[in-house]
């Protein structure tokens, strides 16, 4: 995911988010359901191959020198690497990359068309390795590694089922709507996203049960905030098994972000109030 374009648009996604530069780039993606940006600008690519041999037009005749650069040993021409990127997804495996390179296989290149959903089935499962998208779920002492922010995300906040997650066409303000997507993505102030902190010591400062302060725990555990379930107690799936992905995802998004407002004012005013004590 390391091009000028994609950072940008990471960029963009964790501005109007207000998360920052730790959250995970997968999870910033599929809490908008985006695909990364290279899927769609290989797409664009080969929508542009396409077109060019179907209108045989000028593009055609440009496009055909680009590929007697390619057949020369140019390997930085347009056509070299969108060929050798097609190669690789398994598009054109059937001939040998050097075959193709030095215009040696047999294979016609003007007749050869690519199917923009190939492309993206193929790239989208590159991803889905890149992500770790195995069986694993996630668990407060989960092990550090590259994937375990993502591994969060998808094991309590993603919905795959859905095109647009709920929250994204309720009507819930600016404010409280960055709070909750912060949530979801570990950008908020929770001890468990606090990275200068060891894993182990990222305890809940709000309470005297030792346990590490992670979304679960902020939500249905944490003693300092009983008050706030009995006054919404009747909220969906509320205390039915602690399931943090069903509650996260239930059809009114508009308490759930009034909800996390109001637990996360409380919090700050809590640890506001122990500091002012721990320095009396």
């Amino acid at each position: 995911m390391a091009s000028p374009a994609q950072s940008l648009f990471i960029f963009f996604l964790r501005y109007i988010t207000g998360c920052n530069s730790k959250t995970c780039k997968m999870s910033l993606l599929k809490e908008f359901h985006i695909a990364p940006l290279q899927i769609r600008i290989a797409c664009t690519c080969a929508k542009f191959w396409n077109d060019a041999w179907k209108n045989s037009n000028i593009t055609a005749d440009i496009l055909r020198a680009d590929i007697r650069l390619m057949y020369k040993g140019n390997d930085k021409c347009w056509s070299a690497l969108f060929l050798k990127a097609m190669h690789d997804l398994g598009l054109l495996r059937s001939y040998s990359w050097l075959a193709i390179r030095s215009g040696t296989a047999n294979c016609d290149l003007e007749s050869y068309l690519f199917d923009p959903a190939a492309i993206k089935v193929a790239l989208e499962n590159i991803y889905s390795k890149l992500w770790k998208d195995n069986e694993q779920t996630w668990t407060s002492n989960s092990v550090i590694s590259i994937g375990a922010a993502y591994l969060k995300y998808k094991s309590w906040f993603y919905d795959k089922d859905v095109e647009t997650h709920k929250h994204h066409k309720a009507f819930i303000s600016l404010k409280k709507l960055k709070i909750l997507v912060k949530f979801r993505l570990g950008g908020s102030a929770l001890r468990i996203n606090d990275h200068s902190i060891p894993r182990n010591n990222r305890v809940c400062p709000c309470c005297n049960n030792g346990n590490i302060e992670d979304e679960k725990h902020f939500i249905f555990n944490c003693q300092s905030f009983n008050n706030f379930r009995h006054c919404h107690a009747y909220m969906c799936l509320w205390t039915d098994h602690h399931d943090i992905k069903a509650f996260c995802n239930q059809d009114n998004q508009i308490l759930l972000a009034n909800l996390l407002h109001d637990m996360f004012i409380a919090r700050n005013r809590l640890l506001n109030n122990n500091l002012l004590n721990s320095g009396a």
